[in-house]
């Protein structure tokens, strides 16, 4: 059983960001990014990656999103 790994994006303009291979990796909208270029390169990849602290990231709740 693999372990996921999350790791931060470098290099980041909002929505693109890159990989510690230097692969431009994007955020998706469940706001994780992974990359398909280290996956083809690397048996049983399975990092993914986040927004720097300090980005909104996309697909993740903001206040108010939920009733309380």
């Amino acid at each position: 059983m693999a372990i996921g790994v999350t790791k931060t994006l470098t290099s980041f303009t909002g929505k693109v960001g890159r990989c510690e291979k230097d692969h431009v990796v994007e955020i998706l909208s469940g706001g994780y990014g992974f990359c398909a270029e280290c996956a083809s390169e690397i048996d049983a990849y399975h990092t993914l990656y986040v927004a720097p602290e300090g980005f909104e990231t996309p697909g993740a709740p903001t206040p108010g999103d939920y009733e309380v």
